[in-house]
């Protein structure tokens, strides 16, 4: 996969326009390209396509030069397979920065995500923002 440029300001006036997360933020890629074949690391092990995820597209810390939207993960949960994004809102920041940095998920990451996609799905919603 190639790697995501990032922007550079052309001008001093360009930068101060905007906030720095908006001036630093890499250009999201759509996955359906004009030839309408979508690129498979854009696509969910369900076949439904990624969107940006509730966080936003957030660079990988283990020096792959990657982005996470979303890094989905999967539950048997009352005798149903329920398919679910690690990255949500109730993350607190430690266990966001571990995911980033290449870590496996651990059992209070899983809890949380299990907790939020089961809340949007007894809401009628998809556990998954886009």
């Amino acid at each position: 996969m190639d790697k995501i440029p990032i922007p550079i300001p052309s001008s001093p006036e360009e930068v101060f326009s905007k906030s720095f997360d908006e001036a630093i933020k890499p250009p999201i890629r759509s996955g359906m390209p004009s030839d309408g074949v979508v690129r498979s690391d854009l696509i969910r092990e369900d076949g439904t396509p990624k969107g940006n995820g509730w966080l936003g597209q957030l660079p990988m810390q283990d020096g792959s030069g990657k982005y996470a939207t979303e890094l989905s993960a999967s539950s048997s949960i009352d005798g149903k397979n329920i398919f679910y994004p690690l990255i949500v809102p109730t993350l607190k920041k430690e266990h966001l920065d571990y995911l980033l940095s290449g870590g496996k998920p651990t059992p209070e990451i899983y809890k949380l995500a299990t907790e939020h996609a089961l809340m949007r799905i007894k809401q009628g919603k998809s556990p998954f923002k886009d």
